[in-house]
């Protein structure tokens, strides 16, 4: 988890989405960044494997990113993300999924929530659920 700076990252009963509390990002000094990685969760090699969560951007001069990655027996975290999306300023709850397939040597994946540099406002992540896509 990394929150340089003047920034809050907490689970809030402010704003929750459909349950009790959501994920809370906030940053208040440009220049400065938050993020919070996901548990891992073990997963299949190969398989093709969905996040879908909801965010409401409250107050966000450039777009908060979510990304996903898959992580090696030993914990490494394998290059590049396998998807990554930017949540563009809504201020009304609204859906992202990402998919990526997790290549042979993963046994784990993690969601990132990350805001960028530069990046200075307020977040709310709920509902987030991972799944593997189901073979056509």
């Amino acid at each position: 988890m990394g929150n340089p700076g003047n920034s809050a990252i907490d689970i809030t009963r402010q704003d929750p989405g459909r349950g009790n509390r959501s994920l809370r990002i906030e940053v208040v000094e440009q220049d400065k960044y938050a993020a919070v990685d996901s548990a891992p969760l073990e997963i299949a090699a190969g398989k093709t494997h969905c996040l879908t969560a909801k965010y409401f951007a409250a107050s966000w001069t450039l777009q908060p990113k979510v990304y996903i990655y898959f992580f090696d027996a030993k914990g490494k975290r394998l290059e590049p993300a396998a998807a990554t999306a930017s949540c563009s300023i809504k201020r009304n709850w609204t859906e992202i999924t990402l998919q990526g397939q997790a290549p042979q040597e993963a046994v784990a994946v993690r969601a990132c929530f990350h805001s960028v540099a530069k990046n200075v406002g307020l977040v709310y992540f709920d509902e987030i659920k991972f799944r593997e896509k189901a073979a056509p």
